[in-house]
């Protein structure tokens, strides 16, 4: 083995592999059937889903079908020495368009406490959130949290991604008992990659690969789906007790509207 990466080592540049070090294949160019990314001021609008920013770190509203998912936009909520932050109306640092997806850089402040988001929208719906709270000087922090509050009458029914058994490499079978049910009170979980509320139409999914930022007591409430009388929210919580926070604590997530495509 080390003679042959030695004699990898020696080799020149002209007897590399072909892929390594190219840009093959990257391209801003959009499939087909998809439609390449539309930008209306503050509003983009993929195959079948509008998503818009208005003026907000977070989109305040996205549609499916030309149907609203959300009742109001959605919230960062922040509690410092038992107050909740609020935070002024953000300023929009970057907003690059390309065929394939628009990416958009927005700020607020409270106080010492910075919040930032990176939004991506890509041309088939994904919208991809870096959510950065900065801190100018160590703070405390009791609560952080994102409360997306989705239409009651889209949110009808729940879905979750199914447990996996990564050592027997197999589907958690008592998963499926609980991974789908109708929305008729809250329904607490641990983290789970990837959950869905939605109707036989229109629907929203959440979902993020890990939670190694999210720091709680209560870890079996780590996502809430509560039903109101008009909304449903969907409560994504990060942090539930007091916590001094010296650096960045950057959050990632994605939402995506479904369906993929119109049906």
């Amino acid at each position: 083995v080390t003679m042959v990466l030695v004699e990898l080592a020696k080799a020149s540049d002209d007897n590399r592999c072909a892929w390594l070090e190219n840009n093959f294949g990257i391209t801003d160019e959009v499939p087909e059937p998809w439609t390449p990314v539309a930008v209306d001021g503050e509003q983009v609008r993929v195959w079948g889903r509008t998503i818009d920013f208005g003026e907000a770190l977070l989109p305040v509203q996205i549609a499916s079908q030309e149907v609203g998912l959300l009742v109001s936009p959605p919230s960062i909520t922040v509690i410092s020495g038992g107050q909740l932050l609020s935070f002024g109306e953000p300023s929009v640092h970057r907003f690059d368009t390309r065929k394939d997806q628009i990416v958009r850089e927005a700020s607020a402040r409270s106080g010492s406490l910075a919040v930032s988001t990176v939004t991506t929208v890509e041309f088939d719906g994904m919208v991809h959130v870096e959510l950065a709270i900065t801190p100018d000087s160590p703070t405390v922090l009791e609560r952080i949290a994102i409360t997306i509050p989705v239409d009651r009458n889209v949110a009808q029914v729940y879905a979750r991604y199914l447990n996996y058994d990564f050592e027997a490499l197999r589907t958690d079978k008592m998963s499926l008992a609980a991974c789908t049910q109708r929305i008729t009170e809250p329904i607490y979980s641990d983290f789970n990659p990837e959950i869905w509320v939605g109707n036989r139409n229109v629907g929203i999914t959440w979902a993020a690969e890990t939670n190694c930022q999210y720091d709680l007591i209560d870890a079996g409430k780590t996502l809430s789906v509560i039903p109101k009388t008009d909304t449903v929210e969907l409560v994504v919580s990060i942090v539930d007790h007091p916590i001094t926070l010296c650096e960045p604590k950057t959050i990632e997530f994605a939402l995506f509207p479904t369906p993929l495509k119109p049906v």
